[in-house]
């Protein structure tokens, strides 16, 4: 039984990374769009608030 919950916590962590890293690449991309004037802070503001 042990193994298993060992099994799933690393499942868990694994997933929780991948979704940081996504986070993180989303933040990177906005960041660059603005940047470069391709979006404005508010239409990234409207696009944040739907997802």
């Amino acid at each position: 039984m042990k193994g298993k919950s060992k099994n799933r916590v690393r499942a868990e962590k694994g997933l929780f990374e991948r979704r940081k890293a996504e986070k993180q690449r989303s933040r990177d991309e906005d960041r660059r769009a603005l940047e470069s004037g391709q979006k404005s802070r508010e239409q990234l503001q409207r696009e944040n608030a739907l997802s």
